[in-house]
C-alpha cells in the first residue's frame, strides 16, 4: 500500500472530505427522524449521534476498493478524514446526550 502525502494546500481533497463528512452526519442523523417516530426527540438525537461512529466496516470494504484500484486515493483519504471526525464528534457528544436523558427519565420517577 502506499502512503499519500496529504497537504492543506490541495482544496480539492478537503472540500470533498468535508462534503463526505457532511453526508455522512447529515444521513445519520436523520436516519431516525425518519424511522424512529416512536421515539422522544432526546432519543432521536441519542439514536443518531450513536449511527455516527459505523464507519469502520466502510474503511475495510474501501480498504479493498483502494487494493483493486476502484478507489482513488482522495476517495480513501476522505473517508479516513470522515472516520475520525464521526467518531470524534460522536464520543463527545453521546455522553451528554446520555446523560440529559438519563436525568429526564429520573425525574419522571
Amino acid at each position: 500500500m502506499q502512503i499519500t502525502e496529504i497537504t492543506l494546500a490541495d482544496d480539492d481533497l478537503i472540500r470533498y472530505a468535508l462534503l463526505v463528512i457532511a453526508a455522512a452526519v447529515m444521513g445519520k442523523l436523520l436516519v431516525p427522524w425518519v424511522i424512529a417516530t416512536v421515539l422522544s426527540l432526546r432519543e432521536r438525537w441519542l439514536l443518531g449521534f450513536a449511527l455516527l461512529p459505523r464507519a469502520e466496516v466502510a474503511l475495510v470494504v474501501a480498504s479493498v476498493g483502494l487494493q483493486q484500484e476502484h478507489l482513488s486515493h482522495h476517495a480513501m483519504i476522505a473517508l479516513v478524514l470522515m472516520t475520525l471526525a464521526t467518531a470524534t464528534i460522536a464520543s463527545s457528544v453521546i455522553p451528554v446526550l446520555a446523560n440529559r436523558l438519563n436525568s429526564q427519565s429520573e425525574n419522571r420517577q
